[in-house]
């Protein structure tokens, strides 16, 4: 019976031994993947696209989305087209969240939710959209306005109309932004306000589910900032909150009572910000000391959204745009040149094209990406 016992410990932490170089293997390899550099490009598709500069791209579970006022369609790196949605639109906006994207017309009334198989529900708004959003789990989220009154209106992913509610703007200001929770319950709202007697921002949080029945228009949270604008606002994958400003960056709890975790104030003026459900970041001109002279650096703040500084770095290229990828890593582009830094804030790929870059989509990995420019689209893969 002993000799057995012994036996079973050692099965035992032999096991546990090899989970562990197994799970230490995965782990390295994926380390070694997200630090990996490239000098250069394979083409592997190109397709001539008369004013392929006209329209929209979105990356949608690693499939490019392109749409425009008469619709969208949804094609793979090898050009073959997934899905097609046609539909009139004046000015047509997108949002995607995992398996779920929408195309709205902003000042319009019509929002097309699409799966991921292409089929499609459509929704009509009460009031022309100022901005719309899309939850993971389908239910998608309206700011419409109407004269001095703004609309907020939840559906969900059925299509039917789940709830709605009213801003007065001469009361709680004007809206900016909104941003829905993965769950669908909660919506985050921007809306510039005048705080005693300056302008600032008023952040609320509503929540549709459980938690919000028994308050005043599902309103459970309320925070004001005099002298601070945040034009963008976003939730993580867990349901934490975060806001943006012009002077500083706000992150909040999750659950049914939000509160302010963390705030954080940059070194510098900020010139980018950018997020996605995992990290956000800015870039902001930063002074540095050096033999008793200062220098002004633009250089890139990179965050977890638990408050987690992750890495500072002088942004290495003259760039127009920067944002988050679908793996996490800062793009930044220009009209010719493109840079991508690792999670980690090293540089992984710096290219400049010979054409200009009207749009640069990320792909099924870390190395594909659909490069548009005027008049063609090219799935390129990094080498």
């Amino acid at each position: 019976m002993a000799e057995q016992e012994v036996d079973t410990r050692k099965k035992l932490k032999t096991g546990l031994l090899i989970a562990i170089l197994v799970i230490a293997s995965i782990l390295a390899v994926s380390f070694a993947s997200t630090l990996r550099k490239f000098s250069g490009y394979d083409l592997e598709k190109s397709i001539d696209q008369a004013s392929a500069s006209s329209f929209s791209y979105i990356s949608f579970r690693g499939n490019m989305v392109r749409y425009g006022k008469d619709g969208a369609a949804c094609t793979d790196a090898k050009g073959n087209v997934l899905w097609n949605q046609s539909f009139e639109m004046q000015d047509p906006k997108a949002d995607v969240c995992q398996t779920y994207l929408i195309v709205y017309d902003r000042e319009g009334t019509e929002i097309d939710l699409i799966s991921e198989d292409g089929s499609v529900k459509k929704i009509t708004t009460s009031y022309p959209i100022t901005r719309a959003a899309v939850s993971a789990k389908g239910s998608v989220s309206a700011l419409m306005q109407d004269g001095s009154t703004a609309h907020i209106e939840v559906y969900q992913s059925s299509g039917s109309k789940a709830a709605d509610g009213e801003i007065h703007m001469n009361k709680g200001g004007y809206p900016l932004s909104i941003a829905v929770s993965p769950d669908g319950n909660r919506l985050m709202v921007s809306m510039v306000s005048i705080i005693k007697g300056k302008v600032g921002t008023r952040i609320q949080f509503y929540d549709f589910g459980s938690s919000g029945k028994n308050k005043v228009d599902n309103i459970v949270g309320t925070f004001r900032y005099e002298g601070s604008i945040f034009p963008e606002i976003g939730f993580s994958e867990n349901g934490k909150a975060a806001a943006m400003g012009t002077d500083q960056i706000v992150l909040y709890s999750s659950g049914s009572s939000p509160k302010e975790s963390k705030v954080i104030k940059p070194k510098g003026n900020m010139k980018s910000v950018f997020m996605n459900d995992r990290s956000f970041g800015y870039i902001a001109e930063e002074k540095y000391t050096k033999d008793k002279k200062d220098t002004v650096k633009d250089t890139i703040e990179m965050y977890s959204f638990s408050g987690l500084h992750r890495y500072s770095k002088a942004v290495p290229i003259s760039y127009e745009k920067a944002c988050l990828s679908d793996y996490n890593e800062l793009i930044l582009r220009s009209s010719s040149r493109v840079c991508i830094l690792s999670s980690f804030g090293s540089v992984r790929f710096n290219h400049e094209f010979s054409e200009t870059i009207y749009d640069f989509i990320t792909g099924k990995s870390r190395r594909t990406f659909e490069l548009i420019s005027e008049d063609k689209i090219e799935s390129i893969r990094l080498h």
